[in-house]
């Protein structure tokens, strides 16, 4: 997947490629890579229209932002979260690299791909995390 993010605190823009999987073993949770975690793109339109060139469409527009993003701890094993909202839905997406033990709210495993949570035309309220 690449991706662009628009950052509205800074107005750039990043691109970011992406490769997701269900993981095979049954719990629901989403493997990400990240082949590229976000370069800098100073001119939008020119980056749209190269990955055009390429062949990628936009599949997806989301009105998306991360209400939360921290880590807990300084090492590569330490706890990295993040709380991703849109308007669309009441409920979150929480994004963490490692299982999340005793959660403060119950949560659930995303049973779809994130872009297909996003999508336009699904019921808002018919995944539950």
């Amino acid at each position: 997947m690449h991706k662009l993010a628009r950052n509205t605190y800074d107005h750039q823009a990043m691109a970011i490629l992406q490769q997701h999987r269900v993981n095979p073993d049954g719990t629901g949770r989403i493997e990400t890579l990240f082949e590229c975690e976000g370069q800098r793109m100073a001119d939008v339109d020119a980056y749209s229209r190269d990955i055009a060139g390429k062949g990628y469409g936009v599949i997806l527009e989301a009105d998306w932002s991360l209400d939360y993003y921290g880590t807990f701890g300084r090492g590569a094993q330490d706890l990295a979260l993040s709380v991703g909202v849109t308007p669309r839905r009441a409920t979150a997406l929480v994004r963490s690299n490692q299982p999340l033990h005793a959660p403060p709210v119950p949560l659930g495993p995303l049973q779809q791909p994130v872009a297909r949570w996003l999508a336009p035309g699904t019921d808002p309220g018919a995944t539950s995390l």
